[in-house]
This record gives C-alpha cells, structure tokens and sequence, in this order.
C-alpha cells in the first residue's frame, strides 16, 4: 500500500510579511510546515499498523507542493499503472449542501480512462446497485465488478441498465 499525502505549501511571501524579512523566521515557519508533514504521515502509519497492515509493506510519498489534489492523484496514477482510484465523498468539512466534494467532482469529470470508487458513508450492506448506461463504458463496468467482486459470495449484486429518455413521437432510430 501506498499513502500520498499532497499538501500546498504555503505562500511564504506572506508568510516573510507577517514575520518581517528575517530569513531565520521564514527557515522556522518551513521547517514548522515540514515537520507538520511528517506527524501527519506518521499517524497515518500508526493507524494502519494498528489496523493491522504489514508495516513493512505500506510506503509514503510526500508532495508538499501539491496544489491541486485531483490533478495529483491522477497524475501519480498514469505515472505508476493504477487504473482505479477510491475517494471519499467529503474532503473537508463544508457548509454547503453539495453532493461531492471538489477533489471527488473534479476527479469524476477528468478520470475518464479510470474506475472511480466513491466510499461515504460506511459501507454497510452487502447489496450493492451498479448503474449502467447504454454506453461501451458499462461492459467496462461490468467486466470489472465480476473481476474484482464475484468471489463475495454473501454480496448481492443489482445491475441496473439506465435507459434514456424516450424522443417525442417515438423512438430514435
């Protein structure tokens, strides 16, 4: 397994106005923001050793420069061979009554060529409803969920084929 963890480094021209010109300052708030980083990948390490994960199998990558959260993962994704990617619903806590977060929006609107697993809340059942679409892109889907899952034998699965809107006057041909 392997945790990245991608974090915008501040601006530290703001940072050198809040502190003054002092190169040691603005040394001390980088060297803050690095440590930071590094309690933030150690925790994660606790947490999967005490979930039970081979520590010896779980590697970190760091990008403190990272600005933009979808564009990384997609970017590591071509660069290392993966082609599916799970995210949560929610990214940070939001007042806004939205259905996805930004980084899980943006990644189902780019991930064209990749499986996108969306897991919020806790998964609960084992019924599982996979939507189709007349499309290529569903025996994609389908090929994928027998692949992956079959072997749960207490699962459920319901395939539903979404159709589309009928055209006035009849069907299209």
């Amino acid at each position: 397994m392997t945790v990245f963890y991608g974090t915008a480094e501040p601006d530290f021209s703001l940072i050198s106005e809040s502190v003054g010109q002092d190169p040691g300052a603005i040394e001390k708030v980088r060297k803050h923001w690095e440590l930071k980083a590094q309690q933030i990948v150690e925790q994660a390490r606790d947490t999967l050793t005490q979930s039970g994960f081979d520590p010896g199998r779980v590697s970190f990558m760091i990008d403190p420069k990272c600005r933009v959260p979808s564009d990384a993962m997609l970017k590591m994704a071509g660069r290392e061979g993966i082609d599916t990617i799970a995210v949560a619903r929610w990214g940070k806590a939001t007042l806004s009554q939205q259905v996805m977060g930004s980084v899980t929006y943006r990644l189902a609107q780019l991930a064209t060529n990749l499986a996108l697993w969306v897991i919020d809340p806790r998964i609960r059942s084992h019924n599982v409803l996979v939507g189709l679409v007349g499309a290529p892109v569903s025996r994609r889907v389908v090929e994928y969920t027998v692949r992956y899952f079959s072997h749960l034998k207490q699962s459920k699965f319901t395939f539903m084929h979404v159709t589309p809107p009928r055209q006035s006057g009849g069907y299209r041909r």
